[in-house]
């Protein structure tokens, strides 16, 4: 999270508190003073929340699997994560604020995430353990795009545009 988003959460927290109102509320106001209400996220902002995303993931598959953490596996994940963060902006182009449609759904990812679930969980005797781990860090990195494009304003659509 950026240093302005955490500013402006717990500015509107404070909001909250002192004036009523919810967190919500006081946040969309507070981004709307800040001029960061239409603001869409970058090819660096995805990039990097898809690398984080991908270390996080790769930390709790080696927890679930109770695999020792590699440094150059996470590295893997991490950069797995990062390019399948992009997928939704290379499929549909970010040419404009309205480019959303099928790779940026909600229909889309929930897809993606009960294929994960059903490929990348213990009972899966098909899959080696790697496999598995970058199933989920990749999972990971594309559901981190669809989060940040979720919190914009025009949010995602169910199906389609």
């Amino acid at each position: 999270m950026g240093e302005t988003k955490i500013a402006l959460l717990v500015h509107s927290r404070v909001l909250a508190q002192k004036y009523g109102g919810d967190v919500t509320t006081n946040l969309l106001k507070l981004k709307r003073l800040s001029g960061g209400e239409n603001k869409m996220a970058n090819l660096k902002e995805h990039a990097g929340w898809g690398f984080g995303s991908g270390i996080v993931t790769y930390a709790v598959m080696c927890r679930y699997y109770k695999r020792p953490f590699d440094f150059g596996e996470m590295l893997v994940c991490a950069v797995v994560a990062t390019v399948t963060g992009l997928v939704p902006d290379v499929v549909e182009p970010a040419l404009d604020p309205n480019h959303r449609s099928f790779a940026h759904s909600v229909t889309a990812g929930s897809g993606i995430v009960g294929l994960a679930m059903s490929s990348c969980g213990v009972e899966n005797k098909n899959w080696d353990e790697w496999y598995k781990i970058l199933g989920a860090a990749a999972t990971a990195g594309y559901i981190s795009h669809l989060v940040l494009d979720g919190c914009t304003p025009r949010g995602l659509p169910l199906l389609s545009k």
